[in-house]
């Protein structure tokens, strides 16, 4: 069942159609595209997909001629005349969205988080370090030294709201100000002030701790972090089977149910970043699994989904694993030489096809950007009896 983040009213159910009606900010060249070279570009086809490659884009441009005239013109001229406008509006995107993904890739590539101290008590990082991906895509990471978690956080802007995925390890504002950090985000951009929708890739503490910030906030809407709240707000209705989505206005999110970790996690793709973030069900370190087998159906979920959708990055929410492969001591506040937080659709895929060989017995499986590790009967049991005592 699909679902829609309202521009006003909250949350709606929206179909394929009605999402391809609402995308207001598809270029004009496209429309020209859509209904005059249907079987040549994909209906679903815009200009801010960064992911789509020169030869993809380029090709079917230069290959379509519409078929029949729109204006007074002769139908050579207007066919001429149209040919050129779409021709030359496109290919002048392409090769300008190019530079702009290749650069948010090399930025990703080349960043160096704060990764702790040897002695955090005279250390001086902020509580939170910000990169800005582009104008409307911020990654967020706590600091070791605040929590030894370190989760990343996700800040995505569309025209009326922004997104927020989970909220941190640490409840204080004093040491964490986390909503102030969005604010502020939102003042640095002007306008007027979007909804806020905080949402969490599961249900563990280290990214539901800062929730009281945001709780009750005029313009905030912070979907709980339990099995219940989080299924009827996306309309789940048989999970972990179908997808929702989230309009952010101009922007589309895409939420695909990733039990395995954890009951209720999920992972987010976004269309206009082609960025897959997948929580702690994939980033470079010890993927602690609760439930194999739901694990394994999670992983084969998303990499069927990445299959058929441009991934220009996987992103998850921590760091446990050097460049080398080793991964750092549970517990850790310093991790020097950390490994690069993007991980890859390859990365995705090798992972899928190792749990898939791996069969429905749990293992360990060990591979140069992740290692996979089953939690035993006796975690589950402490895990559960933690939970009841409201723990996560």
């Amino acid at each position: 069942m699909d679902s829609t983040w309202g521009r006003n009213r909250g949350p709606k159910r929206i179909t394929p159609a009605d999402d391809r009606a609402n995308r207001a900010d598809d270029a004009i060249a496209d429309i020209h595209l859509t209904s005059h070279c249907r079987t040549t570009v994909p209906f679903y086809f815009r200009l801010n997909d960064w992911s789509e490659s020169l030869r993809r884009v380029a090709a079917p441009i230069l290959s379509c001629v519409p078929s029949r005239s729109t204006d007074s013109a002769s139908p050579r001229e207007s066919h001429l005349a149209l040919d050129i406008r779409v021709k030359s509006r496109l290919f002048a995107a392409a090769l300008s969205v190019l530079p702009i993904q290749a650069g948010a890739a090399n930025l990703l590539a080349e960043k160096a988080w704060n990764h702790g101290s040897a002695d955090c008590a005279n250390a001086n990082n902020p509580a939170i370090e910000i990169l800005e991906v582009d104008a409307a895509s911020y990654i967020l990471r706590q600091d070791k030294c605040v929590h030894v978690e370190a989760p990343f956080i996700y800040v995505l802007f569309g025209e009326t709201s922004v997104f927020v995925q989970d909220t941190g390890a640490t409840a204080d504002p004093g040491r964490f100000p986390l909503y102030d950090t969005v604010q502020a985000l939102i003042a640095r951009r002007g306008g007027k002030q979007p909804r806020i929708l905080v949402t969490h890739s599961h249900n563990h503490g280290d990214h539901t701790a800062a929730d009281a910030q945001f709780r009750g906030k005029p313009g905030v809407t912070l979907i709980e972090p339990n099995a219940a709240a989080m299924r009827a707000y996306f309309g789940f209705s048989d999970w972990p089977a179908g997808q929702a989505l989230i309009d952010l206005g101009g922007r589309t999110l895409t939420v695909i149910p990733t039990p395995g970790h954890q009951d209720d996690g999920i992972a987010i793709y976004d269309a206009q970043t082609d960025w897959l973030l997948t929580g702690d069900s994939l980033y470079p370190g010890r993927l602690t699994i609760k439930n194999w087998n739901e694990y394994r159906s999670s992983i084969a979920r998303l990499a069927q989904f990445a299959s058929a959708n441009p991934i220009s990055a996987v992103l998850g929410t921590h760091i446990e694993m050097s460049r080398t492969g080793q991964l750092y001591p549970p517990g850790s506040r310093f991790q020097p030489d950390e490994a690069n937080l993007a991980l890859t659709g390859e990365d995705l895929s090798i992972l899928n096809a190792s749990l898939q060989a791996a069969g429905t017995k749990p293992k360990e499986i060990v591979l140069a950007r992740a290692v996979v590790a089953p939690i035993g009967a006796t975690q589950r049991v402490l895990g559960g009896i933690l939970k009841s005592l409201g723990v996560r």
